[in-house]
């Protein structure tokens, strides 16, 4: 797992076959446009290719928050303050390794 500020680096952690990744950064453009319906298009956008919510490249993930703060004017339209919650699991048959050396 990454944790990692700014979703640039995802492409680069996928190649690393990094499974999650969990960025910021974007504020989601603080405006986010209704369209399209599946995505709208944020400012953000302008500037980076992946720009606020769950992406995947292959067998890696990256989530980006859209956060809590403003960059600029203290401004928000259709882009809601976000606090995420993620539950990890453990694959089904996934072995746990032990660390103590037994």
């Amino acid at each position: 797992m990454l944790l990692s500020h700014n979703p640039t680096l995802f492409d680069e952690a996928a190649a690393q076959e990094i499974q999650v990744t969990l960025s910021g950064h974007t504020h989601a453009g603080q405006i986010i446009f209704p369209f399209p319906e599946d995505h709208g298009y944020s400012f953000a956008r302008l500037i980076y290719k992946r720009d606020y919510g769950l992406y995947r490249s292959g067998d890696s993930l990256l989530y980006i928050n859209r956060g809590l703060g403003v960059i600029g004017p203290p401004l928000r339209i259709n882009c809601l303050r976000e606090i995420t919650r993620i539950i990890l699991k453990r694959k089904q048959g996934h072995k746990q390794e032990s660390s103590s050396g037994r």
